[in-house]
């Protein structure tokens, strides 16, 4: 398959899963009530860190994939480190990692297509 074709569907499947998991996000955050981080223990106060590194290294992906998809999944492992998370009982937070690897694939197929295109 073509390398170009596949960081394409990449990106835009990692732009849709993102998208719909920072919206799901804040619409619960809103809809919960947001509590005040900096009154929460020290591990819930890294746990806010890592999910908004997470999420807003989503957002970043749309414009710059590698940085964004780095900040993302750096985010991603905080919080799964700090939470503790159990990945055999959560597909939320499997979820949540998968557009930062989809972005990082995005990245470095479109520049492995771009070094071998002009040999």
């Amino acid at each position: 398959m073509n390398t170009k074709l596949l960081a394409t569907i990449f990106r835009w499947i990692a732009r849709v899963i993102g998208t719909t998991l920072v919206g799901l996000t804040l619409f619960i955050a809103i809809g919960e009530g947001m509590p005040n981080p900096f009154t929460q223990p020290f591990v819930i106060q890294i746990g806010f860190l890592a999910l908004t590194l997470v999420l807003s290294g989503i957002l970043l992906a749309w414009r710059w994939e590698l940085p964004g998809g780095i900040m993302s999944l750096a985010g991603w492992v905080l919080f799964i480190v700090a939470e503790r998370v159990s990945l055999r009982h959560s597909a939320f937070f499997i979820l949540l990692g998968v557009p930062s690897l989809l972005f990082l694939g995005s990245s470095f197929l479109r520049r492995y297509h771009e070094k071998h295109k002009s040999a």
